[in-house]
């Protein structure tokens, strides 16, 4: 096995180069893993707005509603002055003002509920769309116990009794549940492919190009190791350490998620990966054998990294790019594995479905097929001129 021991002394020689990509990949993630947690916490949550309320009615009816807003907001005592509750408005010193006209509660009582309320708010905000919910909730409630047969103080009391015993909102994570998976292991494995071609060609391509310097290979033909074992153990050499990588990556992964759902199509996600990790591999053989030196790989992985990931929809997504440039990305391994990516996260309008993912999986595995091809076409084309020279 001394090919292989020399693969990871050259490995562990280059290996600051390669880390370089691990601890940007791992402080990317951290950083994604440090706010999701924030993220989920801060869905679907109520908020106390400050609201105004100018109550021109003055009965029973009109300050069951104010109580009712003072519980779950809070109210601003302000004069029923239109130039001074539009200046607050304006510069969101309130972010709600509640008119009750005179005659709101005989209205009420006699089921005349068309507008029975006036409001001012800022146009389009969801604050103020959310607070209009609560109101025609609360009166909607009041005007059906009315109508079951209850007088307007019953009415009142029976909907303050079901709004204080209802229960409170329950958010459902269709992310941990029917749904495809957590939404942040999906967006950091949306960067496997730039990872795993700078990785590779920065951290294994110069393996294989020194095996290949003129003085190397000419005393490895020389000894006595035959080429199949040669080759043998440098295929297992390139192998098990472009596998190790990727499984330090999925293993980053889980350490900062593992609050987080691992299901069957996470799993799906890390295979789409796997096979995207073999195009990789082919394409650093490729690499390794056109590369003049060790010096440019890291040119090299930027050019082609970063290239394949914005035309396959890596860094921008796919439903943004325009017709021309789908059109190329489909002749690139990124804009499928992306594709599945997406597939499996809901994050197009893409269904998942077995036969598509099955379907994408084998469009990668033919790229890495092609460049592993080409790759060996291209070092039996160079060893042919190496002897012709």
């Amino acid at each position: 096995m001394q090919v292989f021991k020399a693969f990871y002394k050259i490995t562990w020689k280059n290996l600051p180069t390669a880390a370089i990509y691990f601890i940007i990949f791992f402080v990317i993630i951290f950083a994604l893993g440090v706010t999701s947690k924030k993220e989920i916490d801060s869905k679907f949550q109520s908020k106390e707005l400050d609201i105004c309320i100018i109550d021109e009615d003055q009965s029973a009816a009109s300050r069951q509603l104010s109580e009712y807003l003072g519980n779950i907001h809070h109210l601003v005592e302000l004069e029923n002055d239109k130039e001074l509750l539009c200046d607050y408005l304006y510069y969101r010193f309130i972010n709600y003002i509640l008119f009750i006209p005179e005659g709101f509660e005989e209205n009420l009582a006699a089921g005349n509920t068309d507008r029975l309320l006036n409001n001012m708010k800022v146009p389009g905000s969801t604050n103020g769309q959310f607070v209009d919910h609560q109101i025609d909730t609360y009166l909607s409630s009041v005007h059906i116990c009315i109508v079951g047969g209850y007088s307007l103080e019953d009415a009142f009391a029976m909907t303050n009794k079901n709004l204080k015993n209802a229960s409170g909102i329950n958010v459902l994570s269709f992310e941990e549940q029917d749904s495809t998976g957590s939404s942040n292991i999906f967006n950091t494995f949306q960067f496997f492919p730039y990872v795993l071609i700078s990785l590779l060609v920065c951290g294994v391509a110069p393996n294989l190009i020194t095996f290949r310097k003129n003085g190397i290979q000419e005393r490895i033909c020389c000894s006595s190791l035959p080429n199949r074992r040669f080759y043998l153990q440098l295929a297992c050499g390139c192998l098990s350490c472009s596998f190790l990588m990727y499984g330090l990556l999925v293993g980053i992964c889980a350490l900062v998620f593992r609050g987080q759902s691992w299901n069957s199509f996470t799993m799906l996600g890390v295979l789409n990966g796997v096979v995207f990790l073999l195009f990789t591999i082919g394409l650093t053989l490729l690499v390794s054998i056109f590369a003049p030196q060790s010096n440019g790989l890291n040119m090299i992985a930027n050019i082609v990294g970063l290239g394949m990931s914005f035309l396959g929809g890596v860094f921008v997504p796919q439903n943004m790019l325009s017709d021309q440039i789908l059109a190329v990305s489909r002749f690139l391994p990124t804009y499928w594995y992306t594709r599945i990516n997406n597939m499996l996260a809901g994050f197009s309008n893409e269904s998942f479905s077995f036969a598509a993912y099955w379907q994408y999986i084998g469009i990668e595995l033919l790229f890495a097929a092609t460049v592993f091809v080409l790759a060996l076409l291209a070092s039996k084309y160079r060893k042919q001129k190496s002897l012709n020279i």
